[in-house]
């Protein structure tokens, strides 16, 4: 990955205790501070327990609270530390044309736009999902994230990556993070090239603007990703045994952020799945301090985007307040919108709180989806046929239980 520019100053590891206290802090503090109305006037979603607050946003300096020896500290601030960094960093030397060899733009989103290169040090690829902040313009249409909105993300994205070596909850399910940059300004020339490249080789061309519209003062936060391989919408299987496996690998990893975290992921349509070809005849999990080995059968799954999750870290809740967001209830024409229909019932709007059976609601969606819309190529074999029955069966005794957890308790693995 690129290296970081010599001048960039980096904070030690041992701020992490800091910014544990100041998220405890955080959490007690803003749920009792007076919110300001958002000057954009948008309904846009208003993320997380981390709500634009006069007690940290926008400070400059940490303040220290009356009861407690403790900085708190401004959303800007934790995120840097986050980032292991005290400023932005020059978006064009941290991303230089010579640091990203075979760059290519692979996809967009209204969030901001994702590219992938080969790592010259470890040859694998890597990708860039890169998401303006901070300002003041709309982007594709919608208002750009502030640094607590994009706080919840950052936190969630790490901290489930970082379940790898967890001795009591492992799971390499969550997309592997690298790492997590705040880069400033304009973007590089060669970006834009690989952008305006993806643009012309499509016949709908891009939904998103063209990223000329950001200047010298652009923030931009930059998720460095290994590639988790096709989503599942994308991707063709020889037969259903191996979607099987994709189902089991979805709910252990589920189940495992649940005990861990209380995590909902509450957004796991088929493009947030992915699928990569593998040669390893297993793969392990650790579910209640017990190592569960589940057969691959050639395909290994990586959940991603956590933009709609909600977990607790260190004390805080961490989520998305859906309810301000209508429009995310209003569509129609696939189940995946009549899943966030039926989460917000079951939470009653209220989605601070933690209800584990939004899981088995993108669950029961995803095998679904693996019996009605994924893709075969030997579709009339026996063994098939077999798993298809299998799945079938799975789909219509999953909504009986209460978790991914509690489904995982009942199986014989």
């Amino acid at each position: 990955m690129p290296e970081l520019p010599k001048k960039a100053a980096l904070l030690e590891q041992s701020d992490e205790g800091t910014l544990h206290a100041a998220l405890s802090i955080l959490d007690s503090s803003i749920k009792c501070a007076t919110t300001f109305q958002d000057q954009r006037k948008t309904s846009q979603r208003q993320t997380s327990v981390f709500e634009r607050s006069s007690i940290f946003y926008g400070l400059q300096e940490p303040v220290i609270d009356d009861d407690s020896s403790t900085p708190i500290l401004s959303a800007c601030q934790i995120v840097l530390r986050r980032c292991g960094q005290q400023e932005p960093l020059p978006f064009n030397e941290v991303y230089s044309e010579s640091l990203l060899p075979n760059c290519c733009k692979i996809g967009e989103g209204v969030y901001g736009e994702v590219f992938m290169y080969k790592c010259p040090k470890t040859h694998q690829p890597i990708v860039l999902k890169i998401i303006p902040i901070e300002g003041n313009q709309l982007v594709n249409g919608e208002p750009q994230k502030r640094y607590d909105e994009i706080l919840q993300e950052i936190i969630i994205s790490m901290e489930l990556s970082g379940m790898r070596n967890n001795k009591d909850y492992a799971t390499n399910g969550f997309v592997n993070v690298q790492r997590v940059l705040c880069v400033k300004g304009a973007y590089p020339l060669h970006l834009v090239d690989e952008w305006e490249l993806y643009r012309d080789n499509r016949p709908e061309g891009s939904d998103n603007d063209h990223p000329e519209i950001f200047d010298h003062n652009q923030i931009y936060i930059v998720f460095e990703l290994c590639n988790g391989g096709k989503d599942l919408e994308a991707f063709v299987f020889n037969n259903a045994a191996e979607a099987q496996s994709v189902f089991l690998q979805t709910a252990l990893t589920l189940a495992v952020a649940e005990r861990k975290f209380e995590f909902e992921h509450r957004d796991l349509h088929w493009g947030n799945i992915l699928i990569a070809p593998t040669t390893n005849k297993s793969v392990e999990f650790r579910f209640d301090s017990k190592v569960v080995k589940l057969p691959t059968n050639g395909v290994k799954v990586t959940i991603i985007d956590y933009s709609l999750s909600r977990m607790v870290y260190d004390g805080a809740v961490l989520y998305d307040n859906l309810a301000r967001d209508e429009e995310l209830f209003q569509s129609t024409g696939d189940y995946q919108f009549d899943i966030y229909r039926l989460m917000r019932d079951r939470v009653e709007n209220n989605f601070e709180r933690y209800e584990p059976f939004t899981n088995l609601l993108w669950l029961h969606y995803i095998v679904d989806k693996l019996i009605n819309g994924a893709r075969y190529r030997y579709s009339k074999t026996k063994k098939h046929r077999s798993a298809v029955n299998e799945l079938m069966q799975e789909r219509d005794e999953l909504l009986n239980f209460l978790s991914a957890s509690d489904y995982v308790d009942s199986l014989e693995i």
